[in-house]
């Protein structure tokens, strides 16, 4: 998607309304790019592709409308939990978003190791 990101195709995107507490959508399967900090760029850049449901399309398309095209989200890599805002810059098959501002991603938690070795597990079944 842009030079030096990497491809992490994800389980679950939830998506919220920017700065809401509520799911609005679960998106499954995910494409999410993130391109890694560095000390010239210390900020972790990102693009997420996906699609809705045909039943729920026009659904999101009022949920972006609403929101000006932004929504808050959140996914889980295989080693944490991040957070972030976006905006919607195309779609809908695919939709893809941006950062809706300067700031990046936001690490909420870590993925513990347990929990890998056991996700990995039942991939290799």
């Amino acid at each position: 998607m842009f030079p030096g990101a990497q491809e992490f195709k994800n389980k679950v995107l939830w998506i919220y309304k920017p700065g809401g507490t509520d799911v609005e959508f679960t998106v499954l399967r995910p494409i999410i790019y993130l391109r890694p900090a560095t000390t010239e760029q210390p900020i972790v850049e990102w693009r997420i592709q996906f699609t809705i449901p045909k039943v729920d399309e026009d659904k999101f398309q009022e949920f972006l409308s609403s929101c000006d095209q932004k929504f808050r989200f959140v996914f889980e890599s295989p080693w944490a939990q991040y957070e972030g805002e976006g905006i919607i810059k195309s779609g809908p098959k695919p939709y893809i978003a941006f950062p809706s501002h300067s700031g990046g991603l936001t690490r909420l938690n870590d993925i513990s190791e347990t929990v890998r070795m056991e996700r990995a597990a039942a991939r290799g079944r």
